[in-house]
């Protein structure tokens, strides 16, 4: 049986899907989840409360599973790779971080930013990486932003299986470029000066 509190989460989702995160009101998530008004404000003291702690879960979750995803994955380019495979899956699930991912305004609301994701997914990712000082976590977590975008062409496949081999096959790509010459991705070059 489910809790109030996973209720109030069930309906929001549900009606976040139909209306979007602005329009739905504490009114229409209380009769969804067929709950009084008061028990939604035990848990949550508004919506937007609710949405971050929506978001907030998924990574609590991860972080939740991060001793068991090192020691199961002990080399960290094997890690790299298995964190942006999972981080695709978990995209293509979860219809909220994905848009918000895409640039998508609707999904922006209250502290819900493409940076606030960001944020979250850095802190999460330091630790995966045993907290490599050498590492530019930035550059590593734009990598696996921008590598979700190959869910855009999943269409173009002819099925998951084909889909799941390209997908992996660039992740290695990039992680071994990561790996094979780190210094040279920071540098930056004066592009205003290139002469062709």
């Amino acid at each position: 049986m489910k809790t109030k509190k996973e209720l109030i989460i069930e309906a929001w989702i549900n009606l976040f899907w139909k209306f979007g995160p602005k329009k739905v009101s504490i009114d229409q998530i209380v009769k969804k989840a067929k709950i009084a008004k008061g028990t939604f404000y035990l848990y949550f003291s508004n919506k937007e409360e609710l949405y971050e702690t929506i978001i907030d879960d998924i990574f609590i979750y991860w972080e939740s599973k991060k001793d068991e995803f090192i020691k199961k994955y002990p080399i960290i380019k094997e890690r790299i790779l298995i964190k942006i495979m999972y981080s695709l899956k978990m995209f293509e699930q979860n219809n909220i971080i994905r848009n918000i991912i895409f640039w998508n305004e609707n999904y922006y609301f209250w502290k819900v930013t493409k940076e606030y994701i960001e944020s979250l997914h850095l802190k999460l990712l330091k630790p995966l990486l045993w907290n490599d000082e050498s590492m530019d976590y930035n550059l590593i977590s734009k990598i696996s932003f921008f590598y979700v975008n190959i869910l855009n062409v999943k269409s173009q496949f002819k099925n998951d299986d084909e889909f799941y081999y390209f997908a992996q096959k660039f992740a290695w790509i990039l992680v071994n470029w990561l790996f094979t010459d780190y210094e040279s991705i920071s540098k930056t070059i004066d592009y205003k000066n290139i002469k062709i």
